[in-house]
């Protein structure tokens, strides 16, 4: 519903919606250290003692006030980077002249 409100609110009238993927650790990494990889993907299935414990390192990897951890964040994140990277596949495959992950960004923008 979220994608027809902005399709319709833009007027993109000849545009399509090209599913996600996941992206890979490795694709992560291309970015972020291994080891801020590695802290969200145990983050994401952490019992409740563990989470507890990696909620108190969030601050030594950057997560807080605007980026809290939760449980689900590699997904999250992996999802949300796996976007971006297949809509810049599709750009470059000249799948579209556009392409617009609403998603993506954020924090990444003043690197």
């Amino acid at each position: 519903m979220r994608t027809r409100l902005r399709v319709g609110r833009f007027c993109f009238l000849d545009s399509s919606v090209i599913p996600p993927r996941r992206a890979t650790c490795g694709e992560l990494t291309t970015f972020h250290s291994g080891s801020y990889v590695e802290y969200l993907r145990k983050l994401n299935d952490a019992d409740d003692e563990e989470y507890e414990k990696f909620e108190q390192d969030a601050q030594e990897y950057g997560l807080g006030y605007d980026c809290q951890p939760f449980r689900g964040l590699y997904v999250f994140a992996a999802s949300v980077c796996g976007a971006t990277l297949q809509a810049a596949q599709s750009l470059i495959d000249g799948k579209c002249d556009v392409a617009i992950n609403w998603g993506g960004g954020w924090h990444h923008a003043k690197k």
